[in-house]
């Protein structure tokens, strides 16, 4: 991707041969099916108390560069709270810009739940701002029933792998 020289050269290396070919494809041509997985670190207000938060997700997505969005695709992932009780889950829905920016730009709004061993479930919804340049900083939104909004800042490390084109 424009811009992104370390995530076009993890893709490049991730991507395999097509079938029958003769001739691999261009390692510029990034257009295709990808599946991510990474860590997450963050710090997150919740119920007005800054706390740290680890976890992970998953994407699954499809990259379309000429495209106006370039990606579409869903992911699912997970928080746990360093100094509270419990975490979060969520599912998005993926949506993700190539240009006019220097770099890919995205928004994933879907729902999400904050679990304890302890105490109910809370189901809410969640919107995630992010942007590609190796490591994937983000803020996201949302709010929860009972326990209220919440504000999270923090950076994933995503690994692609093509497996479709």
């Amino acid at each position: 991707m424009r811009g992104t020289l370390a995530f076009g050269i993890l893709l490049a290396l991730a991507a395999p041969a097509r079938a029958g070919a003769d001739e691999l494809p261009s390692p510029l041509d990034l257009d295709g099916w990808y599946v991510t997985l990474g860590p997450i670190g963050a710090a997150v207000d919740v119920a007005g108390e800054w706390v740290s938060a680890a976890g992970g997700e998953l994407s699954v997505a499809h990259l379309a560069e000429a495209r106006i969005p370039a990606v579409l695709g869903f992911c699912v992932g997970g928080v746990s709270y360093g100094s509270r009780a419990g975490g979060r889950l969520w599912l998005e829905g993926e949506v993700g810009l190539e240009r006019p920016l220097p770099f890919a730009l995205g928004i994933g709004i879907g729902v999400a739940a904050e679990v304890a061993t302890v105490g109910p479930t809370h189901l809410g919804a969640q919107a995630t701002l992010w942007a590609i340049g190796g490591l994937v900083p983000y803020l996201r939104v949302g709010a929860l029933e009972t326990t209220g909004g919440f504000f999270e800042a923090g950076v994933m490390f995503k690994v692609p792998i093509r497996f479709a084109y």
